[in-house]
């Protein structure tokens, strides 16, 4: 007899811009333990030098991951991986079982002043942060910008994982995770131009997970 295991699809978790798959261990771990459950590590994410990558590098790397399953995926996004899952779902219905998307980044953010200039404030914050090598200092204080649940996030993973997680977040930060923040407005642009429709992928099973970080329009987008 076919277990669950066999029969379930894979599910394929996109973190969301900077972010790293640490951050999303614990709640893998409370997930039903039959699921093949894959976490990917962009790989802008720990490069050090590089370019501002398009939406298309994103979308060619999330392929690899999800065509090596040989089965559709459901995808699993949160903010910019969100986005990300959507587009793709859009593009390759038929590689994709169904969509989660947690506070996932609507396309319309693109040509939003307001949100244009937080995310700018945002990249230039950690920027210079990281150029007086404050990251460290920072995240021992649990005072790291754009982390703000940081103390909560620490209790509920505990405290060797949270060790890992920190090790990683720095990582992180030396690496690619601010040229993925300036990267989430210009994938979002180009988002609104392809021409996959999302009607594409109409019918597909999709929950919705808000904290209303974009306000209350953002699941119209979704």
């Amino acid at each position: 007899m076919a277990s669950v295991r066999d029969e379930a699809p894979a599910v394929v978790v996109l973190t969301g811009a900077g972010d790293i798959p640490e951050s999303w261990m614990a709640v893998r771990d409370r997930l039903d333990p039959e699921l093949h459950i894959a976490i990917p590590q962009r790989r802008g994410l720990i490069d050090r030098d590089g370019e501002i990558r398009t939406l298309g590098d994103f979308l060619a790397e999330l392929d690899e991951s999800v065509i090596s399953w040989a089965r559709p995926v459901v995808l699993v996004g949160h903010s910019f991986g969100g986005l990300l899952a959507q587009v793709y779902a859009e593009r390759h219905p038929d590689r994709v079982a169904g969509l989660v998307l947690v506070d996932a980044t609507p396309r319309a953010v693109a040509h939003h002043k307001g949100v244009a200039i937080g995310f700018a404030i945002s990249a230039r914050i950690m920027s210079a942060i990281r150029a007086v090598g404050a990251i460290r200092p920072l995240l021992a204080l649990r005072a790291l910008p754009l982390c703000p649940e940081q103390r909560r996030f620490e209790q509920f993973i505990g405290r060797e994982r949270t060790k890992v997680w920190r090790a990683a977040v720095l990582a992180a930060c030396r690496g690619g995770a601010i040229r993925e923040l300036r990267a989430t407005l210009p994938a979002a642009a180009e988002a609104t131009e392809l021409d996959a429709s999302p009607s594409a992928a109409a019918g597909m099973p999709v929950a919705l997970v808000t904290s209303r970080a974009y306000g209350d329009e953002w699941g119209r987008d979704a």
